[in-house]
């Protein structure tokens, strides 16, 4: 009974053993992937301010204004194309109202010094700007009048070579367009003293 007594102090139970045998004789073990040294301060500065070289900038540089430089020559040559559109409708305007005035006059004046088409044979013919519009053709508008006057029309009145009372009728509009070239456009047309249609049916 002393014996087993005194033994009980030194005696450990293999319950009480296996925890930590287990503990000592296999321990656990985790993986996890590995940590890669670290970068000296130096390298991670020269990372973070690592910009765009020369040739870099310069070719991106040359790309914009080649860019640039195509639009602004698209536009420009647009803009000249629409000015020429818009002042040919207008002297197309121009010629047919002149023409139809033209149309309207006798031969012959019954009374001398008025209008007529021998009468505008003899005046000016050829004369550049010999053909004045009045108000009636801008209905007095002060911008139509100043767009108007940058037109110079010119009237030729002719005889038809082998036709007897028949005239050939020329009308010229001249004007320079914003590209500083001066454009031209003609407009012909006949007169005849009893008729177009008789010398066209016989």
């Amino acid at each position: 009974m002393g014996n087993q007594a005194r033994g009980e102090s030194s005696y450990q139970p293999a319950l009480l053993r296996a925890p930590f045998q287990a503990y000592t004789a296999h321990p656990v073990m985790h993986s996890s992937p590995p940590v890669p040294a670290p970068c000296p301060a130096r390298f991670r500065r020269n990372r973070t301010k690592r910009g765009f070289t020369i040739l870099e900038v310069t070719m991106a540089t040359f790309v914009m204004a080649l860019a640039i430089a195509t639009s602004v020559t698209t536009l420009n040559s647009g803009f000249q194309m629409i000015d020429t559109a818009r002042n040919t409708t207008i002297a197309a305007q121009l010629m047919q109202s002149v023409m139809e005035d033209l149309r309207l006059l006798p031969w012959d004046a019954s009374n001398p010094g008025a209008s007529s088409i021998t009468a505008l044979q003899a005046t000016n013919n050829g004369v550049a700007g010999n053909v004045t519009l009045d108000s009636s053709f801008t209905a007095g508008d002060a911008v139509a009048a100043a767009m108007v006057a940058r037109f110079t029309i010119t009237r030729t009145i002719n005889d038809v070579s082998g036709q007897i009372g028949m005239k050939e009728i020329i009308l010229n509009v001249q004007w320079t367009g914003i590209d500083g070239r001066t454009h031209t456009l003609s407009y012909s047309g006949y007169y005849a003293q009893d008729g177009i249609h008789d010398f066209y049916i016989n």
